[in-house]
């Protein structure tokens, strides 16, 4: 199964972001979508940004994958 991970940019270099998100902070390609910002959410998988989200969008995604990552671990 592939999941896409939703991060936050922190910096930025080039075409390479350093991000923060639940796996905690990663350096993303985003040679896919272009030049990002500090402050812009994104979509990720294996370290490539594979689109943009808005804040609300990426905080559903947060929110569905910690109640998957808590159902898998028998957590209500």
């Amino acid at each position: 199964m592939c999941v896409g991970t939703p991060m936050r940019v922190v910096e930025v270099q080039g075409l390479i972001a350093l991000c923060e998100g639940a796996p905690g902070r990663e350096d993303i390609d985003t040679a896919l979508i272009g030049a990002v910002e500090p402050g812009e959410h994104l979509l990720t998988h294996l370290g490539v940004a594979i689109r943009r989200l808005d804040a609300e969008e990426a905080a559903a995604i947060a929110d569905a994958l910690e109640a998957v990552r808590l159902a898998a671990a028998g957590e209500p």
